[in-house]
């Protein structure tokens, strides 16, 4: 019995490709990670998410503190674009039980990019490596041994939509 059989025989579910737990029981701040949900990092070297941007504190305590006590931020701000958002999407989504969720992807990121996704799921859909559940690209037990390839796969880039 290999482990992912124990794993599963024990109760455990495979929540995202490196990771089981008990059915709700998920780490919360990677689980919110992996859904594209905003959270607050607090304190160096925490890395925080808006939904538009990601940001990342200084390291450094003592410059940290400097920082704080000069009322400037001790963060590095990078701004997302919408391929951004939605090619971190996509890879950190796929990676889950839950998947790319199609309504998501309308609401957040527009008609063309749903298009490109369903495009894009048709010949993972027919190697059965993808599963279409509920408005979700769900990846199969063989599907997850080819997650990083499947995500590659369905990025977009400006170039993309000229």
């Amino acid at each position: 019995m290999t482990l992912v059989e124990k794993l599963k025989a024990g109760g455990f579910e495979h929540y995202e490709i490196s990771n089981y737990s008990k059915p709700d029981k998920y780490a919360l701040h990677n689980t919110n990670y992996w859904r594209g949900i905003p959270y607050l990092g607090i304190g160096p070297s925490a890395h925080g998410f808006d939904g538009q941007t990601r940001y990342h504190n200084i390291a450094n305590n003592a410059a940290y503190l400097s920082k704080l006590q000069l009322s400037e931020l001790a963060e590095t701000i990078e701004e997302l674009n919408i391929y951004d958002r939605f090619n971190e999407y996509i890879m950190t989504s796929l990676r889950t039980m839950w998947g790319i969720n199609l309504k998501k992807i309308l609401a957040d990121y527009g008609k063309v990019f749903l298009e490109d996704t369903l495009k894009n799921s048709k010949t993972f859909i027919e190697r059965q490596w993808l599963i279409t559940e509920n408005d979700h690209l769900i990846l199969s037990s063989e599907g997850k041994l080819f997650a990083d390839h499947l995500a590659s796969e369905f990025f977009l880039m400006p170039e993309d939509h000229r």
